[in-house]
């Protein structure tokens, strides 16, 4: 796996066992995307754009519909994440890693939010996560 994915992976993981909520990346999704990504920084802005998306959707499951909605953003983040992962395969590690580092709170909160909104959804709509578990289990395995 390369370096870029590891560290994705690994900032996600950290995430998604937290237990407090924040704020959201300042940046559009309609306009950062990782085809455009040409940098580090430009990368590390769409996981965040993406990681906000998926903790948006997370949180306003209230129906199935809702289930279905938050899957395929959690799709759409899928793919992104694995077009960056295939762009910034041979970029300099130091450099992916600052750029995370510049921006580790943008990254943090979201992922917080996500695991915060899962362990809502275990709760209170436990019926709704074989939809979002399946979206969810597309996702990269952290190794």
């Amino acid at each position: 796996m390369n370096n870029f994915k590891q560290i994705l992976l690994v900032l996600m993981a950290m995430g998604a066992a937290a237990c407090s909520g924040g704020e959201e990346a300042g940046a559009d999704a309609k306009t950062v995307n990782a085809e455009n990504a040409d940098s580090a920084s430009e990368a590390v802005e769409v996981y965040s754009v993406h990681l906000t998306r998926i903790a948006d959707a997370l949180e306003a499951v209230e129906s199935e519909a809702g289930a279905q909605t938050a899957a395929q953003v959690i799709a759409d983040a899928t793919n992104e994440f694995e077009i960056l992962a295939e762009k910034f395969n041979e970029a300099n590690k130091m450099q992916l890693t600052a750029a995370m580092a510049a921006r580790a709170n943008d990254l943090t909160k979201p992922q917080m939010r996500i695991g915060m909104a899962m362990q809502t959804l275990t709760s209170e709509h436990p019926e709704y996560l074989e939809t979002i578990s399946e979206a969810m289990d597309e996702m990269p395995p952290l190794q």
